[in-house]
């Protein structure tokens, strides 16, 4: 069984290190993406072997072009914001939904990640708002922690139980 999912958001908002956080178990904070990068990992999950591929863009406004190619064959979007960045957060509804709305299957499952939950003091994003909006647009939200590693898997794991409750994947 196969799934790819894609994870966009503003640049700045860590996405690679979620990615990698996810990939690797660890925490690397110089990790740069130019373009489009693929990220695999294979996991057990329900007593079933998965593989997971993970496609991260460069958030910069540069790569919007290639990003929209990006939501081809997904079967899950990862939309990602900075819990400490307001504008990363607007930006999701602004314009990151409505791309993978666009973009992505209509079938393709959507999930909003509040990330740098580590950074909590310094949170300008509050719990509640981003709840509220995933609930708007029908979405589950997770709070997450690159540095920590706080509720990463469980996204994943979440998105996975999702996506084979709908039927066959790759």
């Amino acid at each position: 069984m196969k799934y790819t999912l894609a994870v966009v958001g503003d640049s700045g908002c860590g996405k690679s290190t979620w990615i990698w956080r996810y990939i690797s178990g660890k925490f690397d904070q110089d990790i740069n993406v130019n373009g489009i990068d693929t990220r695999n990992k294979d996991i057990i999950l329900d007593n079933v072997k998965v593989n997971v591929n993970i496609r991260d863009t460069g958030g910069q406004e540069r790569y919007r072009t290639m990003t929209t190619t990006h939501y081809r064959n997904v079967q899950g979007v990862i939309l990602i914001f900075d819990i400490t960045n307001p504008k990363s957060f607007n930006s999701i509804g602004a314009g990151w939904y409505n791309e993978a709305q666009t973009y992505a299957s209509k079938y393709t499952l959507k999930v909003l990640i509040g990330n740098k939950s580590d950074l909590s003091s310094a949170r300008q994003v509050p719990y509640e708002t981003g709840k509220t909006f995933a609930e708007e647009m029908r979405m589950e939200y997770f709070e997450t922690s690159s540095v920590t590693g706080e509720n990463i898997s469980e996204v994943v794991q979440y998105m996975i139980r999702e996506l084979k409750g709908r039927g066959p994947a790759d």
